[in-house]
């Protein structure tokens, strides 16, 4: 499901739904200079119709709460607008 060889901080589609408008997407979190490390997801500036589905972390998929906490290296699977893939991977990534 992971592509080793995409650039961390890349957004990847694993997935589009309802005729391209929606899609399931894989961000990994930068292991330096990562903007989001160390914040919780509810305390995050998402655009709207973003959603932090699961991250896997250490081979461990962990489902998303409010109160999960971001680390670097990990990989946010969401739930997004096509339309706003740039504006999550700026809000997880900073680029």
């Amino acid at each position: 499901m992971i592509e080793e060889e995409a650039t961390i901080g890349d957004i990847r589609t694993l997935t589009s739904l309802r005729r391209g408008n929606m899609a399931i997407v894989e961000i990994e979190l930068p292991t330096d200079r990562c903007v989001v490390c160390g914040k919780k997801v509810a305390a995050l500036n998402l655009p709207v119709d973003c959603i932090l589905v699961a991250l896997i972390r250490n081979d461990e998929v962990i489902t998303v709460h409010g109160d999960t906490e971001l680390d670097a290296g990990d990989v946010v699977i969401a739930f997004t607008k096509t339309e706003h893939e740039a504006k999550l991977k700026r809000a997880l990534t900073g680029v």
